[in-house]
């Protein structure tokens, strides 16, 4: 009869055991097209039944996932977004330099120089002096309209800069956020399986932004430093800011830098699209 109960047991905890890992496969099916996703494989061990007799038990749910492969996917982004600014942004300000049909800079100057060694030629001439005016006045209102284009576009980058600025902190808030829920959840025996995928997730995120690197500490919570300042240490989050400085006194803002600190201390953003 013993013996009857124990194997009743035994089969019971295979079943159920098989029920687990069932879910942890449609866990991950459901979740093949999420972003950072981590798969996640149920570690199956021999059980001990009554009498001595052994069933199975799964003892942990792993995250399939290589720590050396994301470090370098991180690292790789941020060079990428850095690149990949600068270039969308020189490509802009190469419009105001554009010469399409000689209506740009480039023209404007052959024009007037031409008029210049017209004039040399016949400075007598009254059609000529009009015509070396002219081209004056349309090479300077060249000149003022690339000014204004290249003021415009200093403008838009400081609210792309404040945005970006915004979003990262926004990002480094919701880190800090699923470190006290890791923390919380690891603390209570359990594991924090999906909170560590949406963590690896804004990681990944933040990894467009700026560079940094990253720290796990004993309680399953990650350090994350830029330059060095710890920016994300458990739940305690450190914001960032844009300060706008002028090069010289009395000069226009569009001759102006932009300085971005943490806790009154300019930080080195090296890679990310705010470095472009």
């Amino acid at each position: 009869m013993n013996n009857l109960i124990s194997s009743l047991q035994i089969a019971k905890r295979a079943l159920s055991t098989q029920r687990l890992g069932l879910s942890i496969a449609g866990h991950n099916i459901s979740n093949v097209n999420t972003p950072n996703y981590a798969r996640q494989q149920a570690l199956v061990e021999p059980g001990v039944g009554g009498a001595g007799m052994a069933g199975v038990e799964i003892t942990y749910i792993r995250r399939i996932q290589d720590r050396v492969i994301d470090e370098r996917l991180r690292l790789n982004t941020q060079e990428l977004a850095k690149w990949q600014t600068l270039s969308d942004r020189l490509s802009q300000i190469e419009t105001f330099f554009s010469d399409l049909a000689g209506t740009g800079l480039s023209g404007a100057l052959s024009d007037f120089w031409n008029s210049w060694q017209d004039l040399t030629v016949s400075p007598e001439s009254e059609s000529s002096r009009l015509v070396a005016v002219q081209r004056g006045v349309v090479l300077a209102s060249r000149l003022q309209d690339m000014n204004a284009g290249m003021e415009e576009s200093h403008a838009d980058l400081d609210a792309e800069i404040n945005r970006k600025i915004t979003e990262t902190n926004e990002i480094t808030t919701r880190i800090g956020k699923l470190n006290q829920e890791i923390v919380s959840i690891e603390l209570s025996g359990n594991q924090a399986n999906d909170q560590r995928t949406l963590r690896d997730y804004q990681l990944a995120q933040l990894s467009e932004l700026i560079n940094f690197r990253t720290t796990e500490r004993n309680d399953g919570s990650t350090q994350v430093f830029v330059d060095s300042l710890s920016l994300v240490e458990g739940k305690r989050v450190t914001k960032l800011v844009a300060e706008l400085t002028p090069n010289t006194e009395g000069e226009s803002t569009s001759t102006a830098s932009t300085r971005i600190l943490a806790s009154n201390n300019e930080v080195a953003i090296s890679e990310g699209t705010l470095a472009g």
